[in-house]
């Protein structure tokens, strides 16, 4: 089951990319995570906070 679930937010290991189930972008790990909803990416090195900027 969790086989047919390609692109679908898996969880995947550290050494390969995260890649957006909406977009299609594939970004190393070690420059941005990309949200699977809105298709944001967010640098690992900073924090995710409720304030907007």
């Amino acid at each position: 089951m969790a086989e047919e679930k390609k692109n679908d937010g898996t969880i995947k290991p550290l050494d390969t990319h995260i890649t957006s189930a909406d977009a299609g972008e594939v970004k190393p790990l070690d420059t941005h995570i990309t949200d699977v909803d809105t298709g944001e990416a967010k640098p690992l090195d900073t924090h995710i906070t409720d304030e907007q900027p």
